[in-house]
């Protein structure tokens, strides 16, 4: 998100440079390439790949033996939760931000280049450093269920040693 943040700025100065900050956006397009959004779309890409796999493995070794083929279930649930509380995120903040804009908030109105989409993405990269910052901390006190396959792993490198 910090990318996306940082993408934003660099969009959003482009804009005032050329005095298109009151331009429509879809009929008085920027110049500047679309190929800028790549850097962020290639990390997201990279980590939904990560995330999907870590999770998907995650949760069919830790499930008990009858709950394996609902398992996987539990990725798409989490990330249907994830949308729905993404959408209740907007309207939390534009909310919060309606009276500092002249917008009615962060994210509200039809024109791009005098929302604060910027800020929002920065939110996001705070909210982003606070989860990996519980996950560590979870993920250091978690203890693998007995007869997992990365537990046995663990246990048949220290053999080796």
């Amino acid at each position: 998100m910090a990318v996306a943040g940082i993408m934003e700025v660099k969009r959003k100065d482009v804009a005032r440079d050329h005095n298109m900050l009151l331009a429509r956006p879809v009929l008085q397009p920027l110049p500047i390439s679309t190929f800028w959004l790549s850097f962020q779309y290639f990390i997201f890409g990279i980590a939904d790949l990560f995330t999907y796999v870590g999770l998907l493995e995650f949760f069919y070794s830790e499930a008990p033996m009858g709950l394996k083929s609902i398992s996987t279930c539990f990725l798409w649930s989490s990330m249907a939760l994830g949308y729905f509380f993404s959408t209740i995120l907007v309207k939390i903040v534009n909310g919060a931000t309606k009276d500092v804009t002249r917008s009615g908030g962060w994210l509200a109105g039809n024109n791009i280049n005098l929302n604060h989409l910027n800020l929002f993405y920065w939110l996001l990269s705070f909210m982003s450093l606070i989860n990996f910052i519980v996950y560590v901390f979870v993920a250091k006190r978690y203890k693998y269920r007995p007869g997992s396959p990365i537990l046995l792993s663990k246990q048949n490198k220290k053999i080796e040693e």
